[in-house]
């Protein structure tokens, strides 16, 4: 699989200059994490949903005290991270200053929460990502998920819930490290009709990936993952977060801040549009009709 894109996969779990307006007192300053897709998608949707004063800088990882500054200068009124390294960054050096996020994977990690924040979540429902799978391979009836032993309770129970609101038996495949997942799920192979590679830090490499797409190509089993990138690389069938919509809900959260609302008063904003992205080629070679997941909203192939 290209670097780049698992770069890009790997920075959303994680984690050319763009278009700055004149900066002022009571700007929004826009910090964006890196040129990925996703992040300058959503800055794109903020864009066309904000029209009042705002900069748009890009995070600089080497000089981050010459990003400092530029925030500074700007007065900023609120600031809004595209990323989990910008949220990062906004989040420690600047406290007091509300602060909207988006394309952030598990908030909660990086102690996007308070009086000071709000933003828009962009963890796709295990439903969706299930229903997905399920318009591929309707006769699969059983599904491995290979996760990290230390994953979040709620989302593999989610899953479970999500499998059996459908017919699907969720065969948990926990594992300690990247290395166990080999041996797991060479064990598990024989007994489900196809393997999940859930947003999970645990299993969320390069080598497992190309491992569970190996067995997936070897044993006919489809493959859901968490990335449009991985789908891109091989796997049959993500759901993505719609990243300008996720921009565009940021903006409206922002007019309600400099409208007076408190930042930390604001739930945060539940992802309400996705894609469903399908590797057609993958999908012939499994023997697949890549039109029902395609026909679905949003799809792309």
């Amino acid at each position: 699989m290209p670097t780049n894109l698992w770069v890009g996969a790997l920075l959303l779990l994680a984690c050319g200059p763009l278009a700055a307006a004149s900066a002022g007192a009571g700007s929004v300053v826009v910090l964006v994490s890196s040129n990925l897709d996703p992040y300058t998608a959503a800055a794109a949707g903020f864009r066309a949903g904000y029209q009042g004063p705002r900069v748009e800088l890009m995070l600089d990882s080497r000089e981050p005290a010459a990003t400092r500054r530029q925030i500074e200068a700007a007065f900023p009124e609120v600031i809004v991270a595209i990323g989990a390294p910008a949220a990062e960054y906004a989040r420690e050096r600047f406290p007091r200053v509300p602060l909207v996020y988006g394309v952030v994977h598990d908030p909660e990690r990086y102690d996007l929460t308070g009086e000071w924040v709000t933003g828009v979540t962009t963890d796709v429902p295990e439903r969706l990502q299930l229903d997905a799978l399920h318009s591929l391979a309707p006769e699969v009836r059983r599904v491995a998920l290979v996760r990290g032993a230390h994953a979040d309770a709620d989302r593999v129970r989610a899953a479970k819930a999500a499998g059996t609101a459908i017919g699907v038996e969720i065969v948990d495949v926990p594992v300690a490290a990247p290395s166990a997942v080999a041996a797991a799920a060479r064990d598990i192979v024989p007994r489900v009709g196809a393997l999940w590679l859930p947003a999970d830090r645990t299993v969320a490499s390069p080598e497992v990936f190309r491992f569970l797409l190996q067995l997936s190509l070897e044993h006919h089993l489809p493959l859901l993952v968490f990335s449009e990138a991985l789908v891109h690389a091989g796997a049959l069938v993500a759901v993505a977060p719609d990243y300008a919509w996720v921009g565009g809900r940021a903006a409206d959260l922002v007019r309600r801040i400099t409208n007076g609302d408190r930042a930390g008063d604001l739930p945060p904003a539940p992802l309400e549009r996705t894609r469903v992205v399908v590797n057609a080629a993958t999908a012939r070679a499994l023997g697949r009709d890549p039109a029902p997941a395609a026909s679905q909203p949003g799809a792309t192939r």
